[in-house]
């Protein structure tokens, strides 16, 4: 019973679409040329500017990369630019997330050949890959059930390390 907030003006949404697309405020020039706009469509012209821009490639890329790639002590020598790389490249292709996903779970080759790989080089023990994909891919936190029972949650032992029979 929560009443949703009311439209944004034009001078808070130019911010925070140039911030979630691309990772930057906009200039003044582009706010303002936004804001002189008149087209009542003006919204939907600048996302799709936005989306067609290569900042928004490299912006979810980063994004991702730091999801995906574990801060640990075993890859602080991880080659980590064919990932950004690759990831930067499917984005600006507008590659669905399903096709990402199943390039990511199911990548092979060399790092240098397929950035996607790296994925599998930073979580490189079955536990580090179960964990990853069930929290990234299926929105579930099952690391928990790796060593017990779930105190929280339904999910059991048996269960986390049939998941993790995957990889």
């Amino acid at each position: 019973k929560i009443t949703p907030s009311g439209k944004s003006s034009d001078s808070e949404f130019v911010r925070r679409v140039y911030l979630d697309l691309i990772g930057r405020i906009p200039s003044a020039d582009e706010t303002k040329s936004f804001l002189d706009n008149t087209a009542s469509n003006k919204r939907t012209l600048l996302i799709e500017e936005l989306l067609a821009d290569d900042e928004f490639g490299k912006h979810m890329a980063d994004i991702w990369q730091a999801l995906l790639l574990p801060r640990i002590s075993d890859n602080k020598r991880l080659k980590t630019e064919p990932l950004v790389e690759w990831l930067e490249g499917e984005f600006n292709k507008n590659t669905s997330w399903g096709k990402i996903s199943r390039e990511l779970i199911s990548s092979t080759g060399s790092q240098d050949n397929n950035g996607a790989v790296t994925y599998f080089v930073a979580n490189s023990t079955i536990d580090k890959m179960t964990d990853s994909i069930s929290r990234l891919f299926l929105g579930v936190q099952l690391q928990c059930a790796q060593c017990h029972n779930h105190p929280f949650v339904d999910w059991k032992q048996n269960e986390y390390w049939g998941m993790a029979a995957f990889f």
